[in-house]
C-alpha cells in the first residue's frame, strides 16, 4: 500500500502522455464496453433461458467494437468525427431506453436527473453535428463532381469541334475560316463559341434587327445564308466603320443554323472566304457539306458540350 501513491502517479503521467486522442480513444472503448455489459445485463435480467452465452457474445462484440473505434480514432479526423457520431447515437438511444427498462431510475436525485439530462443532451447535439457535417461534406463533394464533370465537357467539346471544323477536316478545301456562335444569355446577340483565327467580333452580332449580318440572319431566319463580293465588307448589312476596315479582304460569308434533332435552333456555323475560292459559296455540294457540319456540331455540342436546347 505504501507505493498506492507512485502508481496512482504513474497512470496519471500515462493518460497524460497519450494525449487528447488517447485519452478520448480510453473512453470510447470504457463507454462501449459498458454499454456492452448494460445490455448483456438486460438479457440475463429478461431472458434467463439465454443463458449466459449469448451475455458472453454480446460483451465480447462490445470488445470489438471498442478495438474499431480505437482503431478510428488513431486515424483521420473525419474517423474520429464519425466515432463520436456514433457515441452520440449510441447514448441519445441508450438513455431514454434504459429509463424505460429501469422505471426506478426515476427516483434519482434532482442532481444526477439534471446530469444524466445533460448527457443525453450532449450526445443528441453530437448526433445532429454529425449529421450536418456530412452534408456539408456531400454537397461540397458533389460540387466538386461536378465541376470536374463540366470542366471535361468543355475539354472534350473543344478538342471535337477543333477535330471536326480544322481546315483538312471539313471537305470544303483549304483557304475557310469556321466560326461556331452561341446565343448571349439576354438572346440578343449572337456571340463567338469556337473562332480559331480571331475574326470575331468579339462583341457578337447583333440579331432581331434590320440591316444584320449574314450569322444573324443564319439565326433570325433559321435558314441558310450567304454573301460574296463586296456586299461582305460594305454597309450593307449594318457593319460599322471599324468592322467594315476588319472584313475588307474576306470575300465571302456563308452561315447555316445549328439545329437538333426536333429542328431548334443552338447556333450558327459560319465559313469565312479569305484566300478561298468565293464562288464555291452557294454551291449544291458547299451549301450540302456545310450543313452537314453542322448536323454533327449540333450533337457534340448537346452530347459532350450539355447545352440545353430551348424548348417551344
Amino acid at each position: 500500500m505504501r507505493n498506492a501513491p507512485r502508481m496512482l502517479w504513474n497512470v496519471i503521467f500515462a493518460l497524460g502522455s497519450v494525449g487528447a486522442t488517447g485519452l478520448l480513444t480510453l473512453l470510447v472503448i470504457a463507454l462501449m464496453l459498458i454499454a456492452s455489459i448494460c445490455v448483456a445485463m438486460l438479457v440475463i435480467a429478461f431472458a434467463p433461458a439465454a443463458g449466459i452465452g449469448v451475455a458472453v457474445a454480446i460483451c465480447v462484440f462490445g470488445a470489438r467494437g471498442a478495438m474499431t473505434a480505437s482503431r478510428l480514432l488513431s486515424g483521420s479526423k473525419r474517423n474520429r468525427r464519425q466515432v463520436l457520431a456514433m457515441l452520440g447515437g449510441l447514448g441519445a438511444v441508450l438513455v431514454p431506453t434504459l429509463f424505460t427498462v429501469f422505471p426506478h431510475w426515476s427516483n434519482w436525485s434532482v442532481p444526477a436527473k439534471l446530469l444524466v439530462v445533460g448527457a443525453w443532451a450532449l450526445a443528441a447535439l453530437l448526433v445532429v453535428l454529425g449529421s450536418v457535417r456530412m452534408g456539408v461534406f456531400l454537397e461540397h463533394l458533389d460540387s466538386a463532381q461536378r465541376r470536374r464533370l463540366l470542366q471535361g465537357r468543355e475539354r472534350a467539346e473543344e478538342v471535337l469541334i477543333a477535330a471536326l471544323l480544322a481546315p483538312g477536316n471539313t471537305g470544303l478545301g483549304s483557304g475557310y475560316a469556321a466560326q461556331v456562335f452561341l446565343p448571349s444569355s439576354s438572346g440578343r446577340r449572337m456571340m463567338p463559341h469556337y473562332d480559331p483565327d480571331g475574326w470575331g467580333p468579339e462583341e457578337g452580332w447583333v440579331v432581331g434587327r434590320e440591316p444584320r449580318s449574314v450569322t444573324a440572319e443564319a439565326w433570325d431566319t433559321n435558314l441558310y445564308s450567304q454573301v460574296r463580293g463586296s456586299e461582305v465588307a460594305d454597309g450593307t448589312r449594318g457593319l460599322t466603320k471599324s468592322q467594315q476596315e476588319r472584313y475588307k479582304t474576306l470575300t465571302g460569308v456563308a452561315a447555316t443554323p445549328i439545329q437538333d434533332a426536333r429542328g431548334r435552333q443552338i447556333g450558327v456555323l459560319a465559313f469565312l472566304a479569305e484566300t478561298a475560292d468565293a464562288s464555291l459559296i452557294g454551291q449544291r455540294d458547299f451549301i450540302r457539306k456545310h450543313i452537314a457540319l453542322a448536323e454533327v456540331l449540333a450533337h457534340v455540342l448537346v452530347n459532350v458540350g450539355g447545352i440545353v436546347v430551348a424548348t417551344d
